[in-house]
Order: structure tokens, then C-alpha cells, then sequence
């Protein structure tokens, strides 16, 4: 996938995802396509992060990044297939294969590039698998299934 300037700004995330406010981690969406997105964040700098614990940020966060991306990844798979109306809540339900390579993510200085690849998706979820990066190092990846909540919008 070819590197480009953001596409979508976060304002155009959060009219994409459940996640508001200071939930929302993303800031930014730098490419995707029908398989992969890369998104970009420092939402792990702000000390009102509200998944911060004890004033960390521990480096489990790196799932709920990536799961906000996997979000706006279907978001904008539903709106290129014309179908926003039936754009559906999903949920995190399986992490396999999950490497933290730092403690905290909030020991990185600069912005986090996420990246996630679809590697199945059924009519009742998606798997992907994803990875974290600061300043071009690898700090998490792993695998994970979303699942769909029927009949939800």
C-alpha cells in the first residue's frame, strides 16, 4: 500500500466510531484500502488518556489502538460499498499472538503508527492481524477477532 498525506482527519473518525471524546485514539487515517489501514496516534502523550493507570499508559493499550483502527477500517469498507446505513457494533472478543515490546507506550516520544490487515471477514466478525510502530521500530503486534452484534446499528 502506497504512503500518502492523512485522509481522513479525526474528525472524520469519530463520524465513524462509537469511541468519542478521549476514547477516540486515532488522529488520523494515512491510507487504506479494502484489505489494510494505517492510521496515527498520539493520543498515548496526553496525560488525560482515560486509559492511563496510576498516571502509565501500559502497553496492553496497543490493542485498543488497533482495535479502534480495525473500527474504522469497516466503517469505510461499509461506506465504499454504499452501505453506511448498515454499518454494525462490533466487539473484541479474541487477542492471539500479542508481543508488547515495551512496558509503556507512553515511553514513546512521537507519534504511533498502526497497522492492520484483514484476514477474514464473515457476516458475524472479522480477523485481523495488526502492529504498533514508533519511529519505525516495532513496539506490539498480534492477531484479533472482532465479533458482530446482531441486529446492532
Amino acid at each position: 500500500m502506497p504512503e500518502s498525506q492523512k485522509i481522513l482527519d479525526r474528525e472524520a473518525i469519530l463520524a465513524r466510531v462509537p469511541h468519542q471524546g478521549e476514547s477516540c485514539l486515532l488522529d488520523t487515517v494515512s491510507c487504506w484500502d479494502l484489505q489494510r489501514i494505517v492510521c496515527e496516534s498520539r493520543a498515548h502523550l496526553l496525560a488525560r488518556n482515560p486509559y492511563r493507570i496510576d498516571g502509565r499508559l501500559p502497553a496492553v493499550c496497543a490493542v485498543e489502538l488497533a482495535a479502534q483502527c480495525f473500527a474504522v477500517h469497516a466503517a469505510l469498507k461499509a461506506d465504499a460499498a454504499g452501505t453506511v446505513r448498515s454499518r454494525r457494533h462490533g466487539y473484541l472478543v479474541s487477542v492471539r499472538g500479542l508481543a508488547l515490546l515495551v512496558n509503556t507506550l507512553d515511553e514513546c516520544s512521537g507519534t504511533l503508527r498502526i497497522e492492520a490487515e484483514e484476514i477474514s471477514a464473515e457476516q458475524d466478525g472479522m480477523l485481523y492481524s495488526f502492529s504498533l510502530q514508533h519511529q519505525d521500530v516495532k513496539i506490539a503486534q498480534g492477531r484479533a477477532a472482532v465479533a458482530f452484534v446482531p441486529g446492532a446499528q
